[in-house]
């Protein structure tokens, strides 16, 4: 199985900040795998994650394709 960065948003947004734009992302992830995988892929292509918000109160949500 291969895990990658989904959502629309999150994926027009690393895009975005790949080209040079200047990205944040605004969202609520939960501290989970899947959680640290949408961070962690942010990050890496320049996305500021500082408006992420983190719960333990709900998971990550994921489409299995």
């Amino acid at each position: 199985m291969l895990l990658t960065l989904g959502s629309s948003t999150a994926i027009f947004a690393a895009n975005a900040a790949a080209l040079g734009a200047r990205v944040g992302f605004t969202g609520m992830i939960g501290k989970d795998d899947f959680g640290n995988l949408v961070k962690t892929s942010l990050a890496e292509k320049g996305v500021s994650t500082e408006y992420l918000i983190e719960t333990d109160k709900y998971a990550t949500g994921a489409t299995i394709i």
